[in-house]
C-alpha cells in the first residue's frame, strides 16, 4: 500500500516537472524569437547603411578626381595661351623697335623744316700723279693713285699701263729707269733730253725705283730737253 502511494506521488511530481519544464522552454523560445528577429533586422539595417555610406564616398572620390583633372587641363590651357600671348607680344615689340629705328634714321636725315637733306657725294680725290710733255706744253696724264708705301717707279708704271699709255723702262727694283712715255724717248730732243720726276715740287737725287712715297705725296713727270 505504501509503495503505491509513493509511486503515485512520484508520477505526480514528474508530471509537474515536465509541465513546468515545457512551459519554461516555450516561454524561453518565445522570448528569444523577437531578439533573433531584432538582431537580423539590425544586421540588415547596418548592411544598408554601409552600402549607402560607401556609395556616396566613391562617387565623391570620382567627382573630385574629375574636378582635379579638369582644373589641370584648364591650367595647362591657360599656360599655353599665356605663352602664345607672350610670343605675339615679343614679335610686336620687335616690329615696333625696328619701326622706331627706321623712323630715327629718317628723322636724322631730315632738316628742321622737315625736308630731307641731300647726301653730299664724296669728293673725288685730287690728282697726285701728273705727266707733262714740257716741249709741247701738253699734259699726258693727270690722275689719282694710292702711293703710300710704294716707289715712284711702281706708281708711275701702274698708272700709265692702266690708262693704256705706252711706257718703256729698264732695270727693276732700285735700278728701275723709265726711258719713254707716250712715245717720247730720252735724247730725242737733245743730248740731255729725257724724263725727270719731282715729288712735292722737288727733284730727288735717287732713281724712281728707289724713292718710297708716303700718303699725301704728289708726283710730277716732265720731259725736258736740258
Amino acid at each position: 500500500m505504501k509503495k503505491k502511494i509513493v509511486l503515485s506521488i512520484s508520477i505526480i511530481v514528474l508530471s509537474l516537472v515536465l509541465i513546468l519544464g515545457g512551459n519554461a522552454l516555450r516561454n524561453n523560445l518565445e522570448d528569444n524569437k523577437p531578439n533573433n528577429i531584432s538582431k537580423k533586422i539590425t544586421a540588415v539595417n547596418k548592411a544598408k547603411e554601409k552600402q549607402v555610406k560607401s556609395t556616396p564616398v566613391k562617387d565623391v572620390s570620382q567627382i573630385e578626381t574629375k574636378t582635379s583633372s579638369d582644373e589641370k587641363y584648364t591650367k595647362e590651357k591657360q599656360s599655353t595661351d599665356n605663352s602664345k600671348e607672350t610670343a605675339v607680344s615679343n614679335k610686336s615689340s620687335a616690329v615696333n623697335k625696328s619701326s622706331n629705328t627706321s623712323n630715327k634714321s629718317v628723322s636724322s636725315s631730315t632738316s628742321n623744316t622737315g625736308v630731307s637733306s641731300p647726301i653730299s657725294p664724296k669728293p673725288s680725290e685730287e690728282p697726285n700723279l701728273t705727266v707733262v710733255d714740257a716741249l709741247n706744253n701738253k699734259t699726258i696724264l693727270s690722275t689719282y693713285i694710292d702711293v703710300n708705301g710704294k716707289t715712284v717707279g711702281e706708281v708711275t708704271l701702274d698708272a700709265l699701263r692702266s690708262k693704256g699709255i705706252p711706257v718703256e723702262s729698264t732695270g727693276s727694283g732700285y735700278a728701275l729707269y723709265i726711258s719713254s712715255i707716250s712715245g717720247i724717248r730720252e735724247r730725242e730732243h737733245g743730248k740731255n733730253s729725257g724724263w725727270i720726276y719731282f715729288v712735292n715740287g722737288n727733284s730727288p737725287q735717287v732713281g724712281c725705283g728707289g724713292y718710297k712715297l708716303k700718303q699725301g705725296d704728289k708726283i710730277e713727270w716732265k720731259y725736258s730737253s736740258n
